[in-house]
């Protein structure tokens, strides 16, 4: 049972549309973040994202399983790959991408959360979810702003 849970949790983990994959998209879109609040910001958003990614790591390796960057599901292994990141260099579309993102990740975890009896994960992903909507806020201001810029 643990590890059905672990193989659950790796969908979040490292999929194409998994913290993994945010995490590099955000450092990637820093390159083209031209005004320093948003740059100062995505930093504070990368820190939270590593966070989930070792909270993540760790519940899976509890669970008895390695945290491989691979999203397993019904015993199909897929390896990460980059071309989950979404190149694009338009800060509107990247922010509208990022926003529409952890939506999906936030539905994803409050998914599992409600599908998996383990207390330990509901924990986890709970405070990944209250962070996630931090952030979903953030991006929304940050688009706000921006907006007005131009």
């Amino acid at each position: 049972m643990n590890k059905e849970v672990a193989y659950l949790l790796s969908h979040i983990y490292s999929s194409n549309q998994s913290v993994l994959t945010n995490i590099l998209q955000y450092q990637y879109q820093l390159f083209f973040l031209d005004s320093k609040e948003m740059q100062e910001k995505m930093g504070e958003i990368l820190k939270l994202e590593f966070k989930h990614l070792e909270w993540l790591g760790n519940l899976i390796k509890s669970l008895g399983c390695i945290p491989i960057y691979a999203d397993i599901q019904f015993g199909i292994v897929e390896f990460w790959n980059s071309n989950a990141v979404y190149y694009d260099t338009d800060v509107l579309t990247i922010l509208d991408v990022d926003i529409e993102g952890k939506k999906k990740e936030i539905s994803n975890c409050k998914m599992l959360m409600y599908t998996v009896k383990n207390e330990d994960v509901t924990r986890v992903l709970r405070e990944i979810v209250d962070e996630d909507y931090k952030i979903l806020r953030w991006f929304m201001k940050l688009k706000c702003n921006y907006s007005c810029l131009e």
